[in-house]
Formats: C-alpha cells, structure tokens, sequence
C-alpha cells in the first residue's frame, strides 16, 4: 500500500517499508533518498545549486531506490549525480557512489569566474588553483592576467590529477568519468 503523504510532495514509499534499522537508527538509504529529495524538492533558497536538478520517476518510489541503493558499493560514499550523469538528474544511469575525495575534486566554486581562477592579490588579477586530493596540498599555478588563461591551466593540471585519481578508483564507470570529463578540449 502507498503512502500519499510522501517525502517533498514527491516521494513515496509502501506502508510497510521500514525506514529504521533494528537498532532504531535512520536506514542509511532512507537518509541518502530523503535528502536526495529535499535537495531537489525542498527549500530552494537553501539549496540554490539544486534549482532544475531532478529525481527520475523510478526513484521516486522509495523501495526502487533502496533496491539499487544496496546492490552498489556505497558504504562511507556520496551519492553522486555529476560525474557520470550531467548534474540534472537523479537515476540509476545518471548516478553512483564516489569517495568523499573524488566528490570534492569535482565539485568547483568560483563565484562567477571559469573554473579554476580566482581574483588574485598580486598584481596580475587572476590566479590558478587546484586541490590535489591524492597528496592533500593546494596547488597555486600561477598568475594571469584574464580568467581564461588562469582556467585554461587549471583545466590542464585538473586533467593530470584526474588521471592519476582514476587510477585509484574501483568502479570503471567513475574512473573513465575521471578521465573523460577533464579532459582539455582543443
């Protein structure tokens, strides 16, 4: 039997479905589902980079979610919809589970600016930046005098660490995402 109430005014789960572990803790699937839909279907002021990100209709079903929830690796992972997918959509194609580290090698910030430059201090205005999660260090890559040079030598060396995160991926499927999706476009 469905559950009309929903989580959002989106999803829904059977009744039955228990959303508790035996120990009365939050079934780590349930957390991962429900705040999947708030991202997308909540407060949208509170999550501004959610604005047009969507949940396939089959995840909208809590029980199909927990299905593919569990028969992938996801244990002290995020659950992913950008790297594989285009960072619009929640679905079984679109997403997977990736450390924390590759989650945060992915992500980017830089209000307004190309990716990976920043407005710098010095005398040229704009400076390039990456972090490199296999040895922790913030890399300065020097100072540009445009955005668009000081990306275009993030893009480079963002590729060269992909290639090497890659290499310490498990899932192949992340791992070519890795390696495709810095790729420098010529």
């Amino acid at each position: 039997m469905r559950n009309t109430k929903g989580v959002c005014g989106k999803g829904y789960k059977d009744r039955e479905t228990k959303v508790n572990t035996e120990g009365g803790k939050l079934d780590p699937a349930y957390r991962a589902w429900s705040n999947m839909l708030n991202r997308c279907y909540g407060d949208k002021e509170r999550y501004l980079g959610y604005i047009d990100v969507e949940v396939c209709k089959e995840w909208l079903q809590y029980e199909n979610f927990k299905d593919w929830f569990y028969s992938n690796d996801w244990e002290s992972k995020d659950l992913d919809k950008d790297i594989i997918g285009n960072g619009k959509l929640y679905s079984p194609e679109t997403c997977c589970f990736v450390t924390r580290k590759v989650n945060n090698f992915i992500m980017k910030s830089t209000k307004g600016l190309p990716f990976g430059s920043y407005q710098g201090a010095r005398k040229l205005p704009y400076v390039a930046m990456v972090r490199n999660p296999l040895t922790g260090i913030r890399e300065e890559l020097g100072s540009f005098e445009n955005s668009e040079a000081a990306h275009k030598v993030w893009l480079k060396r963002k590729g060269e660490i992909a290639q090497d995160l890659a290499e310490t991926v498990e899932d192949k499927r992340v791992a070519k995402a890795l390696r495709d999706k810095f790729t420098q476009k010529t």
